[in-house]
């Protein structure tokens, strides 16, 4: 009857993290990626777990742009298999459609007035949308979009997994700006782990619990 967002998983992730029966959480990700915003509460959540001492492991299919932002803060990373995998897509992009023709056939006309004091509003929106793909100038009606909302993003995405996955072979074409990988070869330029089963996960979370535990006593 429903789907379950973002705010739900996170949330299940914290009500299983606070429980005392549980000692560890395995996420399974099977994600092409999604929306930005729907980033930071899953991070959270997992930070959340880590913190109170449960272990978070991600079992993965198709792990790519956002979801593998979000995995790249559990423990370990593992593909569920060797055959159909895919881990990466490391970039960030944007889609949006123009109207305009199509309310023009149907004789409507939009119109859109803005503040003398909010020139900078929808901006980048504003210039794709209104100037030419391309300007006698040669400037690029895409430009604003690009250096304004999406470079700044791609380049947090490209530090973060710097960040936590210190394995990254960077030196790799494409690695960092939206090639994919199978998970083979994902290991092998170390944005993953491992390979394995829904098992091979398991135990990880086990083992990783063990650890946790271990460090806590010593603190």
């Amino acid at each position: 009857w429903c789907s379950y967002g973002t705010e739900e998983i996170a949330d299940a992730i914290r009500e299983a993290a606070s429980h005392k029966n549980v000692n560890s959480i395995m996420l399974r990700i099977d994600s092409g990626g999604g929306s930005v915003d729907a980033i930071s509460p899953l991070i959270e959540a997992i930070e959340y777990a880590q913190q109170v001492g449960k272990p978070v492991v991600s079992l993965v299919d198709l792990c790519a742009s956002a979801a593998y932002y979000v995995a790249i803060h559990s423990d370990e990373i593992i593909a569920n298999n060797s055959i159909s995998s895919e881990i990466g897509s490391i970039g960030v992009m944007m889609g949006f459609k123009d109207y305009t023709e199509h309310y023009k056939k149907d004789g409507i006309k939009e119109h859109i007035v803005y503040s003398s004091h909010s020139d900078w509003k929808n901006l980048p929106y504003r210039k794709a949308i209104e100037e030419a793909p391309q300007g006698d100038d040669g400037s690029d009606q895409y430009e604003m979009i690009r250096t304004e909302m999406l470079d700044p993003l791609a380049v947090q995405f490209q530090n973060t997994v710097k960040e936590k996955r210190a394995t990254v072979d960077t030196s790799v074409d494409g690695i960092l700006s939206g090639r994919m990988f199978y998970a083979s070869d994902a290991i092998k330029h170390g944005l993953i782990d491992g390979i394995g089963t829904f098992n091979t996960a398991l135990k990880k979370c086990n083992d990783l619990s063990i650890i946790y535990q271990y460090k806590s006593s010593k603190q």
